[in-house]
């Protein structure tokens, strides 16, 4: 295949939108259409590849799979293994177990599923995951495992019939995209992305071979209507664009244009394929490995949110690293003289097996929490002791001489279950939670009665829009006093923590995340005073907030949910300080 310089500038395009979007630089809020335009790309230089060696009757599924092999492994694998140090000395027991379990989904090309899973990428948590971004490696990998067994099966068909499929399914990719409600399965999954590497092989498909039949003013225009269709994507979308959906072709054409209708003659020729653009794009795929842990890490070390000053430092070191890896880890893996196919193969096999390994014993020990040097015990994990909520997921009240207690809430009502658990004495209430209720469930004949029964209703989502339940306060037929939760955060991070000795953990501070003050005052104000809990009331004093106790135990370990020690910490300072308590003798 022609070496073309213009498409190095091209995923140049791609990766530095995608690092400075990850940076916290604003004006670059679309930056994540990068990895779209490593869609397309991707897509385009496969199939020119597969076609060509169809036509000379020279394609070999292990051929492929090698050249595969030694354009992704060997610089992933490198990465991989330099962020296993600083996650096992610098992230808390929760977030090193994710951490496990993302070596593990990265290594066997799934961790787009692991996301799924667990979190969104949108997500404030998402931002501390090293590993977040190999999601795209994963959908890529997914593709290549499918599209030349695919080609296959199709190529006797003839290029018609092909292009026909193509068009297919990638009308069926892009509609499923658009209209998926489950905005994290539509973001992550290979069905919904399939069109964007598809759109890029039906290019290469229709074309190839044939010659340009456009003037050079014409491929000057299109090519200079592909970058603005690009830039105008990651210069005004933002996390509130659905995406991906039809807006998603915006860069997708964009990218398309560029790669077809520039050639040596035109405008757009010279600003790609100049010296410094090939440059970072020949670093591009090591730039876009490095730059997502080194963020990350800059993250989980800092206390507050780093600087500017410390975003422009990390760039710089992605660079570097890039640099070295691209020298002395892409490049030799790709020389067939220097490292043969069984090498390589063997290399992958060990690497995979390696990390899965390690990845599993991180997840097996919940995170290693022996590093902290204190016993932190089987339910002192958030999301163990959350669990402990279901038991009291019931139906209606048993018990008529206690006092009723109906939580209604997510996790955070799950939060609620355990403060009052740790607080007051079990034997004088009866608690029932529930999870599945929406806003106006006390309408409903089948739950009419439980909330009739409930002589106190605890509401426990964060959720701005609480009408109908607000409606409940002043209605006799109902409890005798109903109250709202406010918003619970622990700070940016708390990784930092790792860094304190166990003889200094005590009742330790945290800056709070401004952000959710403006929330707390915008929820706020939807409720009446008197029945609205504040958890920053009793926590927070000069925009710090306690994050362990007496004891030196951490309150969350997820910045948002409670241990054992912060259910019994956090229920005592609130709830038993609040109007709740004037229920229980």
């Amino acid at each position: 295949m022609k070496y073309r310089a213009e498409i190095d500038g091209l995923r140049a395009i791609a990766v530095l939108p995608v690092i400075l979007f990850h940076a916290g630089f604003e004006s670059f809020s679309g930056g994540y259409v990068g990895v779209d335009i490593f869609f397309v790309i991707s897509g385009y230089l496969i199939t020119t590849i597969i076609i060509s060696e169809m036509i000379e009757g020279e394609f070999r599924i292990i051929n492929f799979y090698e050249r595969r092999a030694r354009r992704i492994l060997p610089a992933l694998f490198f990465m991989m293994g330099l962020c296993i140090l600083p996650a096992y000395f610098f992230m808390l027991p929760d977030p090193l177990e994710n951490f496990g379990q993302s070596l593990v989904s990265t290594s066997l090309f799934s961790n787009n599923i692991l996301l799924l899973i667990t979190s969104s990428y949108w997500d404030l948590a998402s931002e501390y995951k090293p590993l977040l971004h190999t999601w795209s490696l994963a959908v890529e990998e997914q593709y290549y495992i499918i599209f030349p067994i695919l080609m296959l099966a199709i190529w006797k068909l003839g290029k018609n019939i092909i292009l026909l499929l193509f068009f297919l399914i990638i009308i069926i990719s892009l509609y499923f995209a658009h209209v998926e409600l489950d905005r994290d399965l539509a973001f992550y999954s290979l069905h919904t992305r399939a069109f964007e590497l598809l759109l890029g092989a039906s290019m290469c498909s229709y074309f190839i071979g044939k010659p340009l039949k456009f003037s050079a003013l014409s491929k000057n225009l299109l090519s200079f209507i592909g970058l603005v269709l690009i830039s105008i994507s990651i210069l005004f979308f933002d996390s509130e664009t659905l995406f991906p959906s039809f807006l998603t072709l915006i860069p997708v054409i964009g990218t398309c244009l560029i790669i077809y209708f520039t050639d040596k003659n035109s405008f757009i020729y010279k600003i790609l394929a100049s010296k410094i653009m090939v440059s970072i794009g020949l670093v591009s795929y090591s730039a876009y490995l490095f730059h997502q842990p080194i963020i990350s890490f800059l993250k989980i070390y800092s206390i507050n949110l780093p600087s500017t000053y410390d975003y422009i430092f990390a760039i710089v070191l992605t660079f570097c690293l890039a640099w070295f890896s691209y020298r002395f880890i892409e490049s030799p893996f790709r020389n067939k003289e220097r490292v043969s196919r069984k090498s390589i193969f063997l290399f992958s096999f060990i690497s995979i097996f390696s990390f899965s390994l390690v990845g599993l014993y991180i997840n097996a020990t919940g995170g290693i929490p022996d590093r902290l040097n204190e016993n932190l015990g089987p339910l002192e994990k958030s999301k163990v002791l959350s669990q402990r909520a279901w038991a009291y997921k019931n139906d209606s009240f048993k018990k008529v001489d206690k006092l009723n207690i109906l939580v209604v809430g997510n996790s955070y009502g799950r939060d609620v279950v355990n403060m009052l658990i740790e607080t007051f004495e079990k034997d004088e209430y009866e608690i029932i939670y529930r999870d599945d209720m929406n806003s106006c469930s006390y309408r409903e004949k089948t739950d009419l009665n439980l909330f009739s029964r409930s002589e106190v209703i605890i509401f426990a989502s964060n959720y701005l829009d609480q009408t109908c339940n607000i409606e409940l306060i002043d209605n006799p037929s109902f409890a005798k006093k109903i109250f709202f939760m406010g918003y619970k955060n622990f700070g940016y991070n708390l990784n930092w923590v790792m860094r304190v000795p166990k003889d200094k953990r005590f009742n330790l501070r945290n800056p709070l995340d401004k952000e959710f003050l403006r929330y707390e005052e915008e929820f706020r104000k939807t409720i009446p005073e008197a029945n609205f809990i504040s958890f920053f009331d009793y926590l927070v004093e000069n925009n710090t907030i306690i994050i362990s106790n007496d004891d030196g135990y951490l309150l969350s370990d997820d910045r948002s949910h409670l241990t054992l020690a912060g259910a019994k910490y956090v229920g005592k300072k609130v709830l038993a300080e609040s109007e709740i308590k004037e229920f229980f003798n």
